[in-house]
């Protein structure tokens, strides 16, 4: 999560590539997701262990650990590419970034359970990370399948296909001129 959310100013950091060597706007947002992914998969890998030296079994339901980490890549990489599109327009967007990175953070049920019902279970249910953290925590301790929760799937799709309607629609507004902007 916070390889992605820590990346708005990628655009500004490989603009060489962009500038000089013509490297499509596109592309740049993998690198950093391509990291990050790289480590999150070890780290799942140690929680596999940690698991197992802890005495659980491995589960069927460890199944679908790779799907919820899919879901994690393709969230960071829209917003990566959303959130550095913006700090290339105007840098001052970073500062923005910057100030909601934590309501990400404590909002995303990372160290509480987000399933608690209330009036603002909204909030977790459209925050994009809050869905693959959830379903760690269902294919882990919960063994609760993917498909068994819909309503928090729908709005995680929700909240995925406007954050992708928006970067589609930013990019092919700023691709051409964003060496510009850089």
């Amino acid at each position: 999560q916070s390889y992605a959310i820590g990346n708005s100013k990628i655009y500004l950091r490989y603009k060489t590539f962009i500038k000089k060597q013509g490297v499509p706007v596109s592309v740049i947002p993998s690198i950093p997701v391509t990291t990050g992914i790289l480590i999150h998969i070890s780290l799942i890998l140690l929680l596999f262990v940690i698991a197992m030296i802890l005495g659980e079994r491995p589960s069927i339901y460890w199944l679908q650990i790779p799907i919820y980490t899919a879901f994690m890549a393709y969230f960071s990489y829209i917003w990566v590419l959303l959130t550095g599109l913006m700090t290339a327009i105007t840098e001052d967007f970073s500062n923005v970034i910057r100030s909601i990175k934590p309501a990400f953070f404590w909002l995303s049920g990372i160290f509480f359970n987000s399933r608690a019902e209330g009036k603002n279970q909204f909030l977790f249910y459209y925050n994009p990370i809050s869905f693959p953290v959830e379903g760690y925590r269902n294919s882990f301790a919960y063994h609760i399948w993917i498909w068994e929760e819909p309503v928090r799937f729908k709005c995680y799709i929700t909240s995925m296909i406007i954050l992708t309607v928006i970067a589609v629609l930013l990019y092919r507004r700023v691709r051409r001129s964003l060496p510009e902007f850089i």
